[in-house]
Protein backbone atom coordinates (compact mmCIF):
# COMPACT_ATOMS: atom_id res chain seq x y z
CA UNK A 1 0.00 0.00 0.00
CA UNK A 2 0.71 3.60 -0.43
CA UNK A 3 0.83 4.77 3.06
CA UNK A 4 2.48 8.65 1.90
CA UNK A 5 4.05 10.56 -0.32
CA UNK A 6 5.52 13.88 -1.16
CA UNK A 7 6.39 16.30 -4.64
CA UNK A 8 9.11 18.64 -5.60
CA UNK A 9 7.07 21.59 -6.79
CA UNK A 10 9.88 22.67 -8.87
CA UNK A 11 10.75 18.76 -10.73
CA UNK A 12 7.32 17.44 -9.58
CA UNK A 13 9.17 14.29 -9.03
CA UNK A 14 6.83 12.21 -7.20
CA UNK A 15 8.48 10.07 -3.71
CA UNK A 16 5.72 7.55 -2.78
CA UNK A 17 6.56 5.49 1.11
CA UNK A 18 5.00 1.99 -0.28
CA UNK A 19 4.78 -0.86 2.50
CA UNK A 20 4.34 -4.18 0.85
CA UNK A 21 2.75 -7.20 1.89
CA UNK A 22 5.50 -8.82 3.74
CA UNK A 23 6.06 -5.66 5.84
CA UNK A 24 9.33 -4.23 4.37
CA UNK A 25 8.45 -0.40 3.60
CA UNK A 26 10.66 1.19 0.11
CA UNK A 27 10.70 4.68 -0.95
CA UNK A 28 9.68 4.81 -5.14
CA UNK A 29 10.58 8.24 -6.66
CA UNK A 30 8.74 8.85 -9.75
CA UNK A 31 8.29 10.94 -12.95
CA UNK A 32 5.05 11.47 -13.64
CA UNK A 33 5.48 13.28 -17.38
CA UNK A 34 7.48 9.83 -18.48
CA UNK A 35 5.28 7.70 -15.92
CA UNK A 36 8.65 6.21 -14.91
CA UNK A 37 10.13 4.80 -11.39
CA UNK A 38 13.24 7.30 -11.93
CA UNK A 39 14.77 6.01 -7.81
CA UNK A 40 14.37 3.87 -5.43
CA UNK A 41 15.53 3.73 -1.57
CA UNK A 42 14.91 -0.23 -1.21
CA UNK A 43 13.82 -2.08 1.72
CA UNK A 44 17.15 -2.32 3.49
CA UNK A 45 16.82 1.27 5.20
CA UNK A 46 13.13 0.68 6.38
CA UNK A 47 12.38 3.87 5.15
CA UNK A 48 9.65 6.26 6.92
CA UNK A 49 8.57 9.91 5.75
CA UNK A 50 9.44 10.90 2.69
CA UNK A 51 10.33 14.20 1.86
CA UNK A 52 11.41 15.92 -1.06
CA UNK A 53 13.76 19.40 -1.38
CA UNK A 54 12.24 22.23 -3.03
CA UNK A 55 15.62 22.52 -5.02
CA UNK A 56 14.66 19.53 -5.99
CA UNK A 57 17.68 16.81 -5.99
CA UNK A 58 17.86 15.81 -2.77
CA UNK A 59 15.10 13.02 -0.54
CA UNK A 60 14.97 13.44 2.89
CA UNK A 61 13.77 10.49 5.07
CA UNK A 62 14.01 8.63 8.66
CA UNK A 63 14.11 5.05 9.15
CA UNK A 64 13.31 2.56 11.95
CA UNK A 65 17.04 2.20 12.95
CA UNK A 66 16.67 6.07 14.08
CA UNK A 67 18.92 7.30 11.71
CA UNK A 68 17.93 10.31 9.67
CA UNK A 69 19.35 10.30 5.98
CA UNK A 70 19.43 12.45 2.48
CA UNK A 71 19.48 10.82 -0.69
CA UNK A 72 20.94 12.63 -3.82
CA UNK A 73 18.99 12.28 -6.77
CA UNK A 74 21.27 13.66 -8.91
CA UNK A 75 24.54 10.58 -8.07
CA UNK A 76 21.81 8.16 -6.08
CA UNK A 77 24.28 8.54 -2.97
CA UNK A 78 22.63 7.99 0.16
CA UNK A 79 23.83 9.12 3.29
CA UNK A 80 23.14 9.80 7.27
CA UNK A 81 22.51 13.17 8.31
CA UNK A 82 21.78 12.29 11.88
CA UNK A 83 23.16 9.21 13.49
CA UNK A 84 23.91 9.21 16.89
CA UNK A 85 23.65 5.67 18.97
CA UNK A 86 20.86 5.53 21.39
CA UNK A 87 18.64 9.06 19.77
CA UNK A 88 16.23 8.36 16.90
CA UNK A 89 15.16 10.71 14.29
CA UNK A 90 11.54 11.09 13.16
CA UNK A 91 9.11 13.18 11.15
CA UNK A 92 11.51 14.96 9.48
CA UNK A 93 10.71 18.05 7.26
CA UNK A 94 12.88 20.54 5.14
CA UNK A 95 12.29 24.73 5.42
CA UNK A 96 11.18 26.26 2.41
CA UNK A 97 14.59 27.37 1.06
CA UNK A 98 15.60 23.64 1.62
CA UNK A 99 18.59 24.93 3.47
CA UNK A 100 17.50 23.51 7.01
CA UNK A 101 16.09 19.97 8.19
CA UNK A 102 13.62 19.97 11.50
CA UNK A 103 13.05 16.30 13.12
CA UNK A 104 11.74 15.16 16.17
CA UNK A 105 14.50 13.51 18.48
CA UNK A 106 13.66 10.77 21.31
CA UNK A 107 16.15 8.29 23.13
CA UNK A 108 15.27 7.18 27.09
CA UNK A 109 13.86 10.55 27.29
CA UNK A 110 10.88 11.91 25.39
CA UNK A 111 10.75 13.33 21.56
CA UNK A 112 12.18 17.03 21.56
CA UNK A 113 12.20 19.06 18.26
CA UNK A 114 15.55 20.14 16.44
CA UNK A 115 16.95 21.27 13.36
CA UNK A 116 19.79 20.78 11.30
CA UNK A 117 21.75 23.65 9.15
CA UNK A 118 22.36 21.78 6.58
CA UNK A 119 25.54 23.74 5.42
CA UNK A 120 27.61 23.28 8.40
CA UNK A 121 25.12 19.96 9.07
CA UNK A 122 24.85 21.85 13.23
CA UNK A 123 22.39 20.38 15.16
CA UNK A 124 20.35 22.78 17.41
CA UNK A 125 17.91 20.93 20.07
CA UNK A 126 14.94 24.07 20.42
CA UNK A 127 12.64 21.92 23.24
CA UNK A 128 13.77 20.24 26.04
CA UNK A 129 11.78 18.34 29.36
CA UNK A 130 9.31 15.43 29.98
CA UNK A 131 7.01 16.94 27.20
CA UNK A 132 6.39 14.62 23.97
CA UNK A 133 7.45 17.58 21.69
CA UNK A 134 6.50 16.11 17.89
CA UNK A 135 5.04 16.73 14.21
CA UNK A 136 7.32 19.73 13.45
CA UNK A 137 6.17 22.19 10.70
CA UNK A 138 8.46 24.95 9.12
CA UNK A 139 7.17 28.48 8.69
CA UNK A 140 7.07 29.74 5.18
CA UNK A 141 9.61 32.62 6.89
CA UNK A 142 11.83 29.93 8.18
CA UNK A 143 11.61 31.72 11.65
CA UNK A 144 9.11 29.44 13.34
CA UNK A 145 8.28 25.86 13.83
CA UNK A 146 5.16 24.71 14.83
CA UNK A 147 4.76 21.09 17.07
CA UNK A 148 2.36 19.43 19.07
CA UNK A 149 3.04 18.67 22.58
CA UNK A 150 1.90 16.11 25.18
CA UNK A 151 2.21 15.96 28.87
CA UNK A 152 4.19 12.54 29.53
CA UNK A 153 3.15 13.04 33.40
CA UNK A 154 -0.60 13.14 32.51
CA UNK A 155 -1.39 10.71 29.84
CA UNK A 156 -4.63 11.39 29.59
CA UNK A 157 -4.26 15.20 28.90
CA UNK A 158 -4.86 15.85 25.08
CA UNK A 159 -2.11 16.98 22.80
CA UNK A 160 -1.62 20.86 22.30
CA UNK A 161 -0.23 23.15 19.48
CA UNK A 162 3.22 25.04 20.54
CA UNK A 163 5.38 27.49 18.63
CA UNK A 164 8.97 28.25 18.77
CA UNK A 165 10.81 31.05 17.31
CA UNK A 166 14.58 28.78 15.96
CA UNK A 167 16.66 32.31 16.89
CA UNK A 168 15.45 32.85 20.37
CA UNK A 169 14.25 29.58 21.69
CA UNK A 170 10.99 30.79 22.62
CA UNK A 171 8.24 28.60 23.08
CA UNK A 172 4.62 29.92 23.52
CA UNK A 173 0.83 27.65 23.00
CA UNK A 174 -1.94 28.35 20.83
CA UNK A 175 -5.16 28.91 22.52
CA UNK A 176 -7.08 25.45 23.33
CA UNK A 177 -9.52 23.89 25.16
CA UNK A 178 -8.00 21.60 27.91
CA UNK A 179 -10.23 18.51 27.08
CA UNK A 180 -9.69 18.44 23.17
CA UNK A 181 -6.75 17.25 21.27
CA UNK A 182 -5.15 19.53 18.56
CA UNK A 183 -3.38 18.80 15.57
CA UNK A 184 -1.46 20.21 12.43
CA UNK A 185 -0.59 18.77 9.64
CA UNK A 186 1.91 19.92 5.99
CA UNK A 187 0.60 23.40 4.99
CA UNK A 188 -0.63 24.21 8.27
CA UNK A 189 1.14 28.22 7.95
CA UNK A 190 -0.24 31.01 5.83
CA UNK A 191 1.87 32.06 2.96
CA UNK A 192 2.72 34.75 4.99
CA UNK A 193 4.01 33.10 7.86
CA UNK A 194 1.25 35.04 10.15
CA UNK A 195 -1.26 32.48 11.17
CA UNK A 196 -1.49 28.79 11.69
CA UNK A 197 -4.38 26.22 10.98
CA UNK A 198 -5.37 24.14 13.60
CA UNK A 199 -7.88 20.86 13.88
CA UNK A 200 -9.20 20.82 17.29
CA UNK A 201 -10.78 17.31 17.88
CA UNK A 202 -13.31 16.35 21.04
CA UNK A 203 -16.10 14.02 21.69
CA UNK A 204 -18.85 15.35 19.69
CA UNK A 205 -16.88 17.65 16.92
CA UNK A 206 -13.89 18.29 14.93
CA UNK A 207 -13.35 22.17 14.44
CA UNK A 208 -10.75 24.13 12.00
CA UNK A 209 -9.32 26.89 13.76
CA UNK A 210 -7.39 30.21 12.02
CA UNK A 211 -5.04 31.29 14.87
CA UNK A 212 -2.98 34.34 14.39
CA UNK A 213 0.45 33.69 15.75
CA UNK A 214 1.26 37.59 16.49
CA UNK A 215 -1.86 37.88 18.79
CA UNK A 216 -2.75 34.28 19.44
CA UNK A 217 -6.09 34.89 19.12
CA UNK A 218 -8.38 32.39 16.93
CA UNK A 219 -9.98 35.25 14.05
CA UNK A 220 -12.00 32.12 12.57
CA UNK A 221 -13.64 28.64 13.16
CA UNK A 222 -14.90 26.29 10.80
CA UNK A 223 -17.11 23.53 11.28
CA UNK A 224 -18.44 20.89 9.77
CA UNK A 225 -19.38 17.15 10.73
CA UNK A 226 -17.03 15.60 8.11
CA UNK A 227 -14.18 17.40 8.23
CA UNK A 228 -10.82 15.47 7.71
CA UNK A 229 -8.15 18.64 7.68
CA UNK A 230 -7.18 21.77 6.11
CA UNK A 231 -4.14 23.25 4.22
CA UNK A 232 -3.33 26.81 3.34
CA UNK A 233 -2.62 26.96 -0.32
CA UNK A 234 0.92 27.84 -0.51
CA UNK A 235 1.18 31.46 -2.39
CA UNK A 236 -2.06 32.32 -2.65
CA UNK A 237 -4.87 33.64 0.26
CA UNK A 238 -7.03 30.56 0.36
CA UNK A 239 -7.32 27.33 2.15
CA UNK A 240 -8.21 23.96 1.17
CA UNK A 241 -10.90 22.11 3.51
CA UNK A 242 -10.93 18.15 3.51
CA UNK A 243 -14.13 16.88 3.76
CA UNK A 244 -15.14 13.20 3.41
CA UNK A 245 -17.16 13.57 -0.20
CA UNK A 246 -15.83 17.14 -1.12
CA UNK A 247 -13.15 19.54 -0.85
CA UNK A 248 -14.15 23.33 -0.24
CA UNK A 249 -12.07 26.39 -0.97
CA UNK A 250 -12.10 29.02 1.15
CA UNK A 251 -10.76 32.52 1.11
CA UNK A 252 -8.76 33.88 3.84
CA UNK A 253 -9.24 35.80 5.95
CA UNK A 254 -12.77 35.68 6.05
CA UNK A 255 -13.05 31.76 5.34
CA UNK A 256 -15.98 32.16 2.69
CA UNK A 257 -16.44 29.12 0.79
CA UNK A 258 -14.82 30.02 -3.14
CA UNK A 259 -15.65 26.47 -4.95
CA UNK A 260 -16.83 22.77 -3.76
CA UNK A 261 -14.71 20.22 -5.47
CA UNK A 262 -17.13 16.84 -5.17
CA UNK A 263 -15.11 14.15 -4.56
CA UNK A 264 -15.73 10.56 -6.39
CA UNK A 265 -17.55 7.75 -4.17
CA UNK A 266 -14.16 5.72 -4.35
CA UNK A 267 -11.73 8.35 -3.28
CA UNK A 268 -11.41 8.40 0.47
CA UNK A 269 -8.21 10.46 1.09
CA UNK A 270 -5.28 8.55 3.19
CA UNK A 271 -4.49 9.63 6.56
CA UNK A 272 -1.37 10.21 8.09
CA UNK A 273 0.32 10.98 11.52
CA UNK A 274 0.78 15.04 10.16
CA UNK A 275 -2.53 14.80 8.55
CA UNK A 276 -4.56 14.04 5.32
CA UNK A 277 -1.92 12.81 2.21
CA UNK A 278 -2.02 15.43 0.28
CA UNK A 279 0.20 18.24 -1.30
CA UNK A 280 -0.64 21.49 -2.90
CA UNK A 281 1.98 22.47 -5.88
CA UNK A 282 2.20 26.33 -5.10
CA UNK A 283 2.82 27.53 -9.11
CA UNK A 284 -0.44 26.14 -10.29
CA UNK A 285 -2.53 25.54 -6.92
CA UNK A 286 -3.21 21.92 -8.70
CA UNK A 287 -3.91 19.34 -5.37
CA UNK A 288 -2.35 15.97 -5.80
CA UNK A 289 -4.74 13.63 -3.08
CA UNK A 290 -3.27 9.71 -2.45
CA UNK A 291 -6.35 7.71 -1.36
CA UNK A 292 -6.49 4.83 0.82
CA UNK A 293 -6.57 2.55 -2.11
CA UNK A 294 -3.28 3.31 -3.39
CA UNK A 295 -3.91 6.25 -6.13
CA UNK A 296 -2.20 9.26 -6.13
CA UNK A 297 -4.11 11.72 -8.60
CA UNK A 298 -4.58 15.35 -9.49
CA UNK A 299 -7.51 17.77 -9.36
CA UNK A 300 -7.30 21.29 -10.49
CA UNK A 301 -9.17 24.66 -8.96
CA UNK A 302 -12.38 24.00 -11.82
CA UNK A 303 -12.73 20.01 -10.69
CA UNK A 304 -10.76 18.28 -13.11
CA UNK A 305 -9.48 15.19 -11.85
CA UNK A 306 -6.31 12.75 -13.38
CA UNK A 307 -5.03 9.31 -11.96
CA UNK A 308 -1.75 9.96 -12.28
CA UNK A 309 0.04 7.18 -10.15
CA UNK A 310 -1.53 3.30 -8.90
CA UNK A 311 0.16 1.17 -6.75
CA UNK A 312 0.53 -2.40 -9.44
CA UNK A 313 -0.85 -5.67 -8.60
CA UNK A 314 1.35 -7.35 -5.63
CA UNK A 315 1.78 -11.12 -6.18
CA UNK A 316 1.10 -12.72 -2.72
CA UNK A 317 4.41 -13.79 -0.80
CA UNK A 318 5.55 -17.47 -1.20
CA UNK A 319 4.72 -19.36 2.26
CA UNK A 320 6.14 -23.11 2.70
CA UNK A 321 3.44 -24.87 4.92
CA UNK A 322 4.67 -27.61 7.76
CA UNK A 323 2.02 -29.54 9.86
CA UNK A 324 2.62 -31.67 12.88
CA UNK A 325 1.52 -31.89 16.31
CA UNK A 326 2.54 -31.04 19.84
CA UNK A 327 1.57 -32.50 23.09
CA UNK A 328 0.15 -30.33 25.63
CA UNK A 329 0.78 -30.03 29.36
CA UNK A 330 -2.49 -32.10 29.85
CA UNK A 331 -1.57 -34.99 27.54
CA UNK A 332 -3.61 -33.86 24.74
CA UNK A 333 -2.12 -34.20 20.88
CA UNK A 334 -2.70 -30.17 19.25
CA UNK A 335 -2.18 -30.02 15.60
CA UNK A 336 -0.01 -27.17 14.25
CA UNK A 337 0.40 -25.57 10.91
CA UNK A 338 3.57 -24.02 10.29
CA UNK A 339 4.48 -21.27 7.48
CA UNK A 340 7.52 -19.92 6.79
CA UNK A 341 8.30 -17.03 4.29
CA UNK A 342 11.02 -17.50 1.64
CA UNK A 343 13.24 -15.11 3.82
CA UNK A 344 11.92 -15.51 7.32
CA UNK A 345 12.72 -12.69 10.01
CA UNK A 346 13.48 -13.11 13.48
CA UNK A 347 9.23 -13.15 14.52
CA UNK A 348 7.79 -15.51 16.60
CA UNK A 349 3.73 -15.70 16.75
CA UNK A 350 2.03 -18.26 18.95
CA UNK A 351 -1.52 -18.77 18.28
CA UNK A 352 -3.94 -21.20 21.20
CA UNK A 353 -7.20 -21.82 20.87
CA UNK A 354 -9.19 -23.44 23.47
CA UNK A 355 -10.84 -23.62 27.00
CA UNK A 356 -9.65 -24.92 30.39
CA UNK A 357 -7.89 -27.70 30.35
CA UNK A 358 -6.71 -27.20 26.79
CA UNK A 359 -3.21 -26.08 25.21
Amino acid sequence: MFADFDICVHSKEIAVLEFASDGTSVIKIYDPERKKQTSIVDSSFISLSPRLSSRGNQLAFCSNDGRMYVKNLSNETITPLYDRNGFEAGFCEWSKDGKKICFSIHSENPPNIYYMDLDNQNVIQLTEGDEVDRFPQWSPCGNFIAFSRMNLNEPHAPQHIFIVNIHTKEIFQLPSLLDTRHEIGRYCWSFDSSHLLVKEISDETIRLHIVNVNSKAIIQTISLLDIHGGLFFPNSDKILIICEKELLVLSFPDANILEKLPLPESISIQPTLRGPAAVIDPHTNDIYLLNTDSCLYRLDLNGNMDLILKKEEESLPYFQVKEYEVVSRDGRSVPVHCLSSKNPKNLGIVLSVGGPGEF
